[in-house]
């Protein structure tokens, strides 16, 4: 199908739980786009974990 490239952003926020980690904040954020139908690509960022990005595959 042409043209269906689709664009996704995300942002996500998780509030502190627990004693030992009553100050910590932690969030994410993402894009996706979609290739075609079946493949897309992402990138994301977590405050934790630092930046990453892939190749989606679905079947």
């Amino acid at each position: 199908m042409a043209g269906f490239n689709f664009k996704r952003f995300w942002l996500g926020y998780q509030p502190p739980t627990g004693e030992d980690i009553a100050n910590e904040v932690t969030w994410n954020t993402g894009i996706e786009y979609y290739l075609s139908r079946d493949f897309s690509l992402t990138a994301s960022y977590d405050n934790r974990f630092g930046a990453g990005g892939g190749l989606a595959v679905r079947f």
